[in-house]
């Protein structure tokens, strides 16, 4: 399974605590993962299934929330947000 995992980095002991997982109902992987530049939504391409899909970013703790879209996308290798 594809699964990613959200943690919450404590730099004063430098230690992270897993804070969610999710897995990916998108497919097979392997994934390639990107955060849009305001933070709000989590793309994954999954190249073996040829779908990209789409999840929130809930903005004060991290975690994703459930896929919001999926589109298919022959051969998709990597996302790139500019």
């Amino acid at each position: 399974m594809d699964t990613v995992f959200t943690y919450r980095l404590d730099p004063a002991a430098a230690a992270l605590t897993e804070v969610g997982r999710l897995t990916l109902p998108t497919g097979t992987g392997p994934p390639n993962l990107a955060i849009d530049p305001t933070g709000t939504w989590l793309y994954v391409a999954n190249e073996r299934s040829g779908t990209l899909a789409w999840f929130p970013v809930d903005a004060e703790t991290g975690t994703l929330g459930p896929m919001a879209g999926s589109l298919p996308v022959p051969a998709v290798v990597q996302i790139r947000l500019d």
